[in-house]
């Protein structure tokens, strides 16, 4: 899934073409902030159906310049 989405008009979203935040299916958590010290607001996205987060380290021009999964052991939604 996207994290970048559409609400389609049925109480729900689809996937919004050529959005950069690929993540779980069911992301249910977000949190934003400098996690690397350089100043930039970074992404971090929680997706219980695959038990893991989703860390997306943000550039000051508001482009993704990295992105990785984290395993979270024993998380529930």
């Amino acid at each position: 899934m996207l994290l970048q989405s559409l609400e389609h008009g049925a109480g729900g979203f689809r996937i919004m073409a050529g959005s950069p935040f690929t993540t779980g299916k069911i992301p249910n958590l977000t949190a934003i902030g400098d996690v690397n010290g350089d100043d930039v607001s970074d992404i971090a996205v929680s997706s219980p159906d695959g038990n893991n987060f989703t860390l997306f380290l943000m550039s000051s021009k508001g482009t993704v310049t990295s992105s990785s999964t984290v395993a979270i052991s024993g998380y529930y939604s």
